[in-house]
């Protein structure tokens, strides 16, 4: 049985059938996109990139692709809902290109109707479920220990498409970025494997 076989087998005791399919389709669909296959420079000196999803500037969407396209050693992400295909597949992709992801999501990703959990887990990335809070309300990714995306912005279509959201980039910041880790880390070593 081939990868995309057993993962919507899996996804069907997940969520219905219609819903499994549809994220495959979607997250089939965002591999072909070149953004998320082919690795990005991150800025060579220090800056910020600021996006919002509600159409002013760059989107956040966007900026989130861009950091985890610039990864090349190592990619540690804590989510809190996070349904977004197309963020999925960016992280996939960056596994692929032999970066280490690990993400670390909130308790209610085992309940929900879908989570990207059930995906990423499935295509070796690993996951673990943060249930040691009331909610693991983080949003943010760490990229090679120098540069950290973080705001309100939920990887989901929503929080791309219908929610106000907002999402910083701050490159090559390696003390931020190492508060961020000794944060992330807290919450991945009391967490537990998907």
């Amino acid at each position: 049985m081939n990868r995309i076989a057993a993962l919507l087998l899996a996804l069907t005791f997940v969520c219905p059938p219609a819903s499994a399919k549809d994220f495959l389709a979607s997250a089939a669909a965002a591999v072909t996109n070149s953004y998320q296959t082919r690795p990005q420079d991150a800025p060579a000196s220090p800056g910020i990139d600021v996006g919002f999803s509600n159409g002013n500037g760059q989107g956040a969407e966007a900026i989130v692709l861009k950091v985890i396209a610039s990864a090349r050693a190592s990619l540690l992400v804590a989510s809190y809902s996070f349904t977004s295909p197309t963020i999925a597949q960016a992280l996939v992709a960056a596994r692929k290109r032999g970066v280490d992801v690990r993400v670390v999501m909130d308790k209610s990703q085992r309940s929900e109707r879908y989570t990207s959990a059930t995906f990423l887990s499935h295509m070796d990335i690993p996951v673990r479920i943060d249930a040691q809070h009331a909610i693991q309300h983080n949003k943010y990714i760490i990229a090679d220990g120098a540069h950290v995306q973080q705001g309100s912005f939920n990887y989901t279509r929503a929080g791309a498409k219908s929610n106000a959201e907002n999402v910083l980039a701050i490159w090559n910041n390696p003390p931020l970025a190492q508060a961020y880790t000794r944060d992330w880390q807290i919450h991945w070593d009391h967490a537990t494997a998907y």
